[in-house]
C-alpha cells in the first residue's frame, strides 16, 4: 500500500510503453489483502509467504472462471482487468466467497480482503494498462473494509441490473487525485456469505509484551513527523497552566482554563455538572459548567480507577492491585453515585474469571479513555478479565455478562454499545436489546486508542498512525480514515462535531462530520488525555506543569540537595513509576540514588547537585502512563536547571521522552538503568532500520543506558552455549515474537565458532508439537535456543523426544517461576537469562556499595536482580559527567557519553557510539524445580537459582 492506502502497484502498471496502441474500455477489479502487515509481524515471514501464495492461487481461480485477466499480484494484493462490467462484479462477489469458506468448521483464508472498481477507457502498455479508471479503482480499493466491494458509479451503470446483487448507494467521498467528491455503491451479494474470519493476533497473556517489542517500529514514521511538534516552543498565551480543565467554544474559537487536581484524566459531561477524575489524587472533581468552577472534589474510599455519566447516575470504577511485583490496578467493583450530593448509592463487584497470570483490563488502559461507559439503557463496565458487564442503572445490580474480549475503550448511546477489541484492530458491537456481542469490524490499522459513537457513527483513533477512523455500521459497514497527527488519544462527539486529543501537539482537533474534514486545531497549555462534550462546551483535562526554578510538586518530590548548600547550582531527576505493585522496587531505586548522592556530598566536583525524584506513573493505573511520560520530559526541558535525567524504567516511556529531551538546549542528557529495547540506540533485526534516527531529532545523541538490550542478551545465550560446551545449536522461535534475538543469536554464534544446526518457527495454534521435535532431531543437536516466547507444550514436546540431556535456553522473555508452573519437570534444567544483574554478579566496588546501602533499608535487605544497582551505577556516572562538565546540558551529555568507567558498582565498562554499555552483563538462571526461595529474589525467580554471570561486548552482535 502506498502512503495513502493505496496498493503500491498501481504506479507499477500505470506506465506507458514508447508507441501507445489505442484506447479501450475496461473494468479494473483490485483486492487487497486487509491486516497482512500485521499478520507478517505475528506470524513471521514464512506464513506471510504461505498466505500470499493462498492469496494469489484463490484470486486467479476466481479471476479465470469469471472471464478476467489477473495482470499483477504482488503478496497482498490483485490488479485484474475485465472486458465486461459485469464479468467484474462476479468476480468481486466470487472472490468474497471464496475467500469466506470455511472448512471444518475453520475459514480456508484467515483474512477479509477488500475489493474496489472501476470501468473507462485504457490505454494498452506493456505489462499493463495506464489510466484514470485503475486509480479510482485503487481508491475504492483502500476505502473498502474486510468482506466489502465498493464500486464507482460507473461500473454499475455498466452492468445494469445484475442477477444476484444489489447495489446499495453510500455518501459520496473526496478521493486523493479526484478533484469533485465520488458517489461510492456498495455491491451487496443477495447470498448469505459466511462471517469473516476473526482477525490474527498474539494469546491475551503475550499481548502487552508484543507491544512492548514491536509498537516502536510501527511509531517511528509518524513520530519523526511530529517529534518539532512536541518540543515546539509556546508562545506567551500558551505556557504551561498546571493541571486544569479548558472549556473550548463549540466552534473551538475560546478557551479558558479552571486549575484541577493532580493528573486530571477521564473527564465525562452529564446530569447536570462536568466530572474529571484526578488520577494521582484518587478523587473525582465536579465542575458546574455555566461558572466553570470545581464545586466540590471527592473519592469513593478507594482508587478510582474510571468514570462516565448517563442513566441517572454518575459511575466510578474502584480498583485493586493486580498479584506481582509487576503488575498494576485494574478496575474491580463500579458504584453508582448520586448526582447531586455525590454520595454512594450502590457498589457492584464485577464478575471475573481472571486467574493471576492472565492479563488484566489495565494492562491496556489509556490515561483519559474511559473502560466504563452510561447509555442505550444500562451502564457498561470492562471486566477484569475482559469480557462486559450490564449493569442496571437504578439498582446497580447485575443484568449480565457479555463474553467479549474488551481492549482499552467502551462507548455506549444511540448507535448501542461498542468496545475496543483487545484481539486487534477491531471495533465489536454489543447488542443491548439481546446482550450479545454483534458486528465484529476490522479497521487496517495498528492499535486503537479512543472510541466513541455519535451521528450514526462509531468513531476511534489509531495514536500511532495519527488517524481518526470513522466506522457507519450495518450490515455492510463503510469506513473511512481523517488525518488528526500522530499522537491521537481521546475522542468525543458532541455539538455538531467530533473531537480528538493530541498529547504530541498538545491541541483538540475538531472534526465536521457532515465533510470529514478537520475544521480547528485548538492549541492547549499543556498535555490533553481526555475530551468530553457538554453545555455547548468541549471539556479538556489537561496535564502541565507551570515553568519555574526546580520540577513540579505535582509530579516530583521537592529539591533534595545537601546540608546549607542553598541553591544547588544543577538538578537531576530520576523517572520511574513510583505507584502501584512496581512502586515498591522503584522506591528502593529512588533510595540508592539519593545514597549514592549523599555518599559524595550532592557535589560533582565544583558543582553543587540537588535531585528530585519524579513518577511517571498514577494511582489511576499503578503503572508508567505514555501521556504523563511525555508531561514529565517537557517539564525536564523547560527546567533549565535540570542537565540529566535518571529513567525511564519502561522502553515505551523512552520512546515519548527521548525525542523532548533531544529537541531541548543542550540536548538533555538521559540515562537509563532498565530500557531494554533495542531500537532506543540502534538498528535490530526486525525492526525499523531507521527507528534510532527518529529519537534523536537534533543529530546529537543523548541517551545511554546501563543494561544490556534485547538483542546483546540473545548473544548471552550463545555465550552460555560456549561456555556449556556446545558445538551444534538448533534455533526456535514463535510466531507471535520481536524479531530481534534469533539473528543476534546466529550472528553470536557464528563468531564463536557454533553451529546452527536448523531453525524453525512454531505457532501457537498447532495442537501437537512431536513432529517439530522430530525435525530438531533430524538435526542431531546437543542444545536448542527458543527464542522470544516459548510454549510449554514445545519444551514438553522436546522433553519427551530428548529426554533431560537437550540443553534448553532461552531469554528474559520467558519468567522462571511461570516456565515451571506451565511446563512442570520438562522445564527442569532449562537456562533463562536476565538482563538485570543480581549480587553474586557484582565485584568489589559493587558488594562494598550492597553491604553500604543494606544498612540503609527495612531488614537489611536489597532486593537482587531488579536493577536497583544499576539506578546506582547510573547515579555515579551521571556525577561523573557532571564532574568533567563546565555545568551545561551539552557539557554533561558529552561527558556523560565519553565516559570510561574503571571498577564501578557494575564493573568496568564505557558506551559505545549508540549509547550502548559495552560489555553488558546478563545474569543466567537454571530451573531447578526446588521451592526454596531466595529472599532478595522477586516471587518470578521462585523454582530456579543463578548459575552464573556472562559478560557481553556488543562488537559481538553488531559487526
Amino acid at each position: 500500500m502506498d502512503e495513502n492506502g493505496a496498493p503500491a502497484s498501481v504506479d507499477n502498471v500505470d506506465r506507458p510503453s514508447a508507441d501507445e496502441p489505442g484506447v479501450v474500455v475496461r473494468t479494473f477489479l483490485i483486492a487487497d489483502v486487509r491486516g497482512y502487515t500485521r499478520f507478517t509481524h505475528a506470524r513471521g515471514d514464512e506464513e506471510a509467504g504461505r498466505l500470499a501464495a493462498r492469496f494469489a492461487a484463490l484470486v486467479r481461480e476466481a479471476v479465470t472462471a469469471t472471464g478476467g485477466e489477473v495482470i499483477e499480484l504482488r503478496g497482498d494484493e490483485a490488479l485484474c482487468v475485465f472486458s465486461s462490467a459485469r464479468q467484474a462484479l462476479r468476480a468481486a462477489v466470487e472472490l468474497q466467497i471464496r475467500f469466506r469458506r470455511r472448512a471444518e468448521g475453520q475459514s480456508v483464508f484467515p483474512l477479509g480482503i477488500g475489493i474496489g472498481l472501476d470501468a473507462g477507457e485504457a490505454v494498452p502498455v506493456e505489462g499493463g494498462y495506464r489510466g484514470g479508471a485503475l486509480n479510482l479503482a485503487a481508491r475504492l480499493c483502500s476505502l473498502a473494509a474486510p468482506g466489502q466491494i465498493l464500486a464507482s458509479e460507473t461500473v454499475t451503470s455498466l452492468s445494469r441490473k445484475l442477477e444476484g446483487v444489489r447495489f446499495v448507494e453510500r455518501r459520496r467521498e473526496r478521493l486523493k487525485g479526484l478533484e469533485k467528491p465520488v458517489r461510492v455503491i456498495e455491491v451487496v451479494p443477495d447470498v448469505e456469505l459466511p462471517p469473516l474470519p476473526e482477525a490474527p493476533g498474539p494469546s491475551g497473556r503475550r499481548r502487552a509484551l508484543l507491544l512492548m517489542a514491536v509498537g516502536a517500529v510501527v511509531l517511528t514514521a509518524a513520530l519523526a513527523a511530529a517529534v518539532l511538534a512536541l518540543t515546539r516552543d509556546s508562545d506567551e498565551t500558551l505556557r504551561p497552566v498546571g493541571n486544569a480543565i479548558a472549556a473550548i467554544g463549540r466552534d473551538g474559537d475560546a478557551v479558558a482554563y479552571t486549575q484541577a487536581g493532580n493528573t486530571p484524566s477521564t473527564i465525562v459531561a452529564g446530569e447536570g455538572a462536568v466530572w474529571v477524575l484526578n488520577a494521582d489524587d484518587r478523587t473525582i472533581s465536579k465542575i458546574d459548567p455555566e461558572t466553570r468552577q470545581i464545586v466540590k472534589t471527592f473519592g469513593t474510599g478507594g482508587t478510582t480507577t474510571d468514570l462516565a455519566v448517563g442513566e441517572g447516575a454518575v459511575w466510578v470504577g474502584n480498583g485493586t492491585e493486580a498479584v506481582g511485583e509487576f503488575g498494576n490496578v485494574y478496575t474491580n467493583s463500579v458504584s453508582r453515585l448520586d448526582p447531586d450530593s455525590t454520595e454512594v448509592t450502590e457498589t457492584l463487584v464485577l464478575p471475573s474469571g481472571l486467574s493471576p497470570e492472565d492479563e488484566n483490563a489495565g494492562n491496556l488502559r489509556v490515561l483519559g479513555v474511559s473502560q466504563l461507559a452510561a447509555g442505550a439503557g444500562a451502564a457498561w463496565a470492562t471486566n477484569p478479565d475482559l469480557s462486559v458487564s450490564r449493569i442496571d442503572p437504578a439498582t446497580a445490580k447485575l443484568v449480565k455478562r457479555i463474553p467479549v474480549t474488551a481492549g482499552g475503550a467502551i462507548a455506549a448511546g444511540d448507535e448501542g454499545v461498542w468496545v475496543l477489541s483487545a484481539d486487534g484492530p477491531l471495533v465489536v458491537q454489543i447488542d443491548p436489546r439481546t446482550n450479545r456481542v454483534g458486528q465484529r469490524i476490522e479497521l487496517a490499522a495498528f492499535g486503537l486508542t479512543g472510541l466513541a459513537v455519535g451521528g450514526g457513527s462509531v468513531w476511534a483513533t489509531d495514536l500511532a498512525a495519527g488517524l481518526l477512523w470513522r466506522i457507519d455500521p450495518g450490515p455492510h459497514p463503510i469506513t473511512r480514515t481523517i488525518d488528526i497527527g500522530f499522537g491521537a488519544t481521546s475522542v468525543a462527539f458532541g455539538e455538531g462535531a467530533v473531537w480528538v486529543t493530541n498529547f504530541v501537539s498538545d491541541e483538540v482537533v475538531r472534526v465536521d462530520p457532515d465533510t470529514n474534514e478537520v475544521t480547528a486545531r485548538i492549541p492547549l497549555a499543556g498535555t490533553p488525555p481526555s475530551v468530553a462534550v457538554g453545555a455547548g462546551t468541549a471539556w479538556v483535562s489537561i496535564v502541565g506543569a507551570p515553568r519555574g526554578e526546580v520540577l513540579p510538586a505535582s509530579a516530583c518530590d521537592p529539591v533534595l540537595a545537601g546540608a546549607g548548600a542553598g541553591k544547588p547550582d544543577v538538578l537531576i531527576a530520576s523517572d520511574l513509576p513510583l505507584q502501584g505493585p512496581t512502586g515498591n522496587l522503584t522506591r528502593v531505586m529512588t533510595d540508592a540514588i539519593r545514597f549514592v548522592l549523599r555518599g559524595h556530598g550532592f557535589r560533582a566536583g565544583r558543582h553543587t547537585v540537588g535531585y528530585q525524584s519524579c513518577d511517571d506513573s498514577t494511582a489511576q493505573a499503578g503503572v508508567f502512563d505514555f501521556l504523563k511520560c511525555a508531561s514529565n520530559a517537557k517539564a525536564y526541558a523547560a527546567t533549565a536547571r535540570v542537565v540529566g535525567v535518571i529513567g525511564p524504567w519502561n522502553s515505551q516511556c523512552a520512546w515519548a521522552q527521548i525525542p523532548i529531551a533531544n529537541r531541548a538546549e543542550g540536548p538533555l542528557a538521559m540515562i537509563s538503568p532498565s530500557n531494554t529495547h533495542p531500537g532506543l540506540t540502534h538498528a535490530a533485526p526486525g525492526m525499523a532500520e531507521d527507528e534510532p534516527n527518529v529519537y534523536y531529532p537534533s543529530g546529537v545523541r543523548n541517551y545511554v543506558r546501563v543494561v544490556g538490550p534485547g538483542d546483546v542478551e540473545a548473544a548471552a545465550g550463545a555465550v552460555l552455549a560456549q561456555e556449556l560446551g556446545l558445538r551444534r545449536v538448533y534455533v526456535l522461535r514463535s510466531a507471535d515474537g520481536f524479531g530481534e534475538t534469533v539473528p543476534a543469536f546466529r550472528r553470536a554464534a557464528r563468531e564463536l565458532g557454533i553451529a546452527i544446526a536448523g531453525s524453525s518457527t512454531w505457532g501457537p495454534e498447532a495442537k501437537t508439537y512431536r513432529a517439530l521435535a522430530e525435525r530438531v532431531a533430524r538435526a542431531r543437536p546437543d542444545g536448542v535456543f527458543i527464542g522470544d516466547f516459548l510454549s510449554a507444550a514445545v519444551v514438553k514436546a522436546l522433553r519427551a523426544r530428548f529426554g533431560p540431556k537437550l540443553v534448553l535456553i532461552t531469554g528474559e522473555y520467558n519468567v522462571p517461576a511461570d516456565v515451571l508452573s506451565d511446563a512442570g519437570r520438562a522445564a527442569i534444567g532449562m537456562y533463562v537469562s536476565s538482563t538485570a544483574l543480581v549480587h553474586e554478579g557484582l565485584g568489589p566496588a559493587g558488594r562494598s556499595f550492597l553491604r553500604e546501602f543494606a544498612k540503609t533499608q527495612p531488614d537489611g535487605v536489597v532486593p537482587s536482580g531488579l536493577y536497583i544497582v544499576e539506578a546506582a551505577q547510573a547515579a555515579e556516572v551521571l556525577l561523573q559527567a557532571i564532574t568533567r562538565s563546565d555545568g551545561t546540558r551539552g557539557s554533561v551529555n558529552r561527558e556523560l557519553r565519553r565516559l570510561k568507567v574503571e571498577n564501578g558498582i557494575l564493573g568496568s565498562f564505557q558506551f559505545d557510539r549508540n549509547g550502548d554499555i559495552t560489555p553488558a552483563t546478563f545474569t543466567i538462571f537454571r530451573i531447578t524445580g526446588k521451592k526454596k526461595r531466595d529472599p532478595e529474589l522477586p516471587d518470578a525467580f521462585t523454582g530456579a537459582e543463578v548459575d552464573r554471570v556472562v559478560r557481553v561486548p556488543t562488537a559481538l552482535v553488531r559487526p
